[in-house]
């Protein structure tokens, strides 16, 4: 697993849930506050850990679809006029124990970014994710 944005993200997210729960385990043994309080300020703090928690678990499946590598791949064709380059991008990722290359196209018809974008949604479609929608992007309905 390489390092990508949603993983450190993720890496935070599961710090901070952790030191939540530490807080929790504090005021639940306190002993001069109230039943009553120490009650609500252990569901409060349990309750943030929990949400970070899920948090964090989305962001793992973000992580996991961020992590693939997209490169320009050079082709020497030779013929009888000469040789000629073409150059088009390519991705490639882990599934099980196995790493997938995959062509995306040409480096005239897109641009690296478009080839990311594309190299994310097979690598969702082939391992059976659903697409994460990309902030400003609408839900879309069947």
């Amino acid at each position: 697993m390489h390092d990508t944005p949603s993983r450190k993200k993720r890496r935070e997210a599961l710090k901070e849930a952790r030191s939540w729960e530490a807080e929790a385990r504090r005021a639940a043994s306190l002993e001069k506050i109230p039943d009553e309080a120490r009650e609500a300020m252990v569901e409060v703090r349990q309750k943030e850990a929990d949400r970070l928690k899920a948090h964090a678990e989305e962001l793992a499946e973000q992580a996991r679809l961020e992590d693939l590598h997209v490169w320009e791949l050079i082709r020497v064709k030779t013929s009888q006029k000469g040789t000629k380059n073409y150059t088009y991008w390519a991705a490639s990722w882990r599934e099980g124990g196995k790493v997938r290359n995959v062509y995306l196209g040409s480096t005239r018809r897109m641009s690296q970014e478009q080839a990311r974008e594309k190299a994310r949604k097979m690598k969702a479609d082939s391992l059976s994710m659903k697409q994460p929608r990309q902030p400003g992007q609408r839900a879309s309905h069947p």
